[in-house]
């Protein structure tokens, strides 16, 4: 008779979010090498890995998350809400340090959703009756009807997490603050290599070999932290889920032949100047094609911190609300089509094509007259002038509206000097200059045409022009030698794009239950 085989009771798990985030045995990575990174998206994204993790291993009990920032404590609520064990070591000596105290850079779950129906309200989690579904009960609140600085979203974001972990009590998260970093270094990849051979011993069917225990000697407990928490030392986690941010900031030109010294502009999150007065005056290099470098180009030009107010202004003239009604619909096809092309793709083809798409909807409104008066009077006034300069032939990974606007203020602008009109020539003028790079720079007291900054800009077809500058504005992307995960594990390049391939597929704009 022949044997009877045990019935096994299927697992099924949703794996997209392990598969897109594992960078290493054990190891997930919430912060680098991802294409959808605004703090919605961090915030879907590691509730994801928070819920499908623990239905993947059932028997997992302790995870380490790097990182309080947005993610890493989004995720480390949901993970405690889930059943496990949390703790979060972070190096600063508060939670969002990045954000806290920049008053100068608006944010808005949904600012960069325009021109779809629910971009004008930027509350999260949205009512359900906006239909984009209802929000796990902890789900982080932040948000007003209109975009908010950086750090009024950082004071109600730590407003929900202190009531998060108040209603979770003696389950609640561990913070830690102003740990080592070379420590937690050092730990993560130890526990990477412990873990990588216990998988091949499991295979080989070998007993699993103890798990290196967190050796911290530095780091303050949070005060909040549950009175049962277990210590830092010889915690031992069975995941480590990596939330330290998206790696350091390209904000330097290179140096000129023979200069001592770099010239660098500020980092995206750092309180700036651009909406002084004074700068309506100014002659200002900004180098660089994507989110950071067109949002401030744009508070450069216009009289607003950004482009969804301007967009509002514009829609209070009945003949302009009717044109860019008529024009949304082929707006929003091509972001559409973006999100989804992207998601097959890698490499820069995408944002060529987007970018020539949204450009000719820009060129055609700019052509209305109407639209221009209405434009100009949004415009800063001033005698000043804004040098940018993108290394490709378009704009890089930026969202859709930031390129749109961009892109509607530079069409305008040529026609209406091209027409004579009045106005234009008494704004702050705005030179695109795609192909173009900065091959050198120095700052030497009053330098060409009396100007601080001597720049030598590459032009496409090689030739070299010095041009001298009040201001740099300098956003070159991301050092790719200092990406997070690489700092801490050193991933190889196949894995990285193996795994950033699977992170191109858009996040949903709530995690629903």
């Amino acid at each position: 008779m022949a044997a009877v085989m045990p019935t096994v009771k299927p697992i099924v798990v949703d794996s997209l979010s392990l598969l897109s985030l594992k960078c290493a045995s054990r190891t997930f990575d919430l912060s680098s090498r991802l294409a959808h990174v605004s703090m919605r998206d961090q915030i879907v994204r590691a509730q994801l890995l928070a819920r499908d993790l623990k239905r993947f291993d059932s028997d997992a009990v302790r995870v380490l998350v790097v990182g309080a920032g947005v993610a890493g404590a989004a995720f480390a609520i949901e993970a405690a809400q889930a059943g496990l064990e949390v703790a979060v070591v972070e190096a600063d000596a508060n939670p969002l340090h990045l954000q806290s105290g920049v008053t100068t850079r608006f944010v808005g779950p949904f600012l960069y959703e325009w021109p779809s129906v629910f971009h004008d309200d930027q509350n999260y989690p949205p009512d359900p009756g906006r239909h984009l579904g209802t929000a796990p009960p902890l789900t982080p609140t932040w948000g007003d009807d209109q975009p908010v600085s950086a750090a009024a979203m950082a004071t109600q974001f730590l407003d929900w997490l202190r009531q998060a972990r108040h209603a979770l009590r003696g389950t609640a998260p561990a913070l830690w603050f102003d740990v080592d970093k070379a420590e937690v270094k050092t730990f993560v990849r130890r526990f990477v290599h412990a873990s990588t051979l216990n998988f091949w011993r499991w295979m080989a069917g070998l007993p699993q070999r103890p798990m290196p225990p967190l050796s911290l000697t530095r780091g303050s407990a949070d005060p909040a932290n549950p009175p049962g928490a277990a210590p830092l030392a010889g915690y031992t986690p069975d995941y480590v889920v990596l939330a330290a941010g998206m790696g350091q900031e390209n904000t330097s030109l290179p140096p000129a032949a023979g200069s001592p010294s770099t010239v660098s502009g500020r980092r995206f999150w750092e309180v700036d100047d651009l909406k002084d007065p004074a700068f309506a005056d100014l002659r200002v290099g900004v180098f660089g094609g994507g989110d950071g470098a067109l949002q401030d180009v744009l508070r450069l030009l216009t009289q607003f911190e950004h482009p969804l107010q301007l967009l509002a202004v514009l829609r209070k003239d009945a003949v302009v609300r009717k044109l860019l009604a008529r024009h949304e619909g082929a707006l929003l096809t091509i972001e559409q089509q973006s999100r989804l092309i992207g998601t097959w793709t890698l490499g820069q083809d995408v944002f060529a094509e987007v970018d020539a798409a949204s450009r000719d909807v820009a060129a055609a409104l700019a052509s209305n007259r109407a639209l221009r008066d209405s434009l100009v009077r949004q415009l800063r006034t001033g005698n000043g002038c804004v040098q940018h300069f993108v290394r490709d032939a378009h704009f890089g990974k930026a969202y859709l509206l930031n390129r749109f606007v961009v892109h509607l203020i530079d069409e305008a602008g040529k026609t209406a000097i091209a027409n004579g009109e009045a106005g234009w020539n008494r704004t702050v003028e705005y030179r695109l200059y795609f192909g173009s790079e900065a091959a050198g720079a120095l700052q030497r007291g009053r330098g060409v045409s009396g100007l601080p900054y001597q720049v030598d800009i590459r032009e496409a077809n090689g030739n070299v022009q010095t041009c001298g500058f009040d201001r740099v504005v300098v956003r070159l992307g991301l050092d790719q030698q200092a990406v997070g995960a690489n700092q801490l594990i050193q991933l190889s390049p196949r894995d990285s794009g193996q795994r950033t391939a699977i992170a191109q597929v858009p996040l949903p704009f709530v995690t629903s239950r």
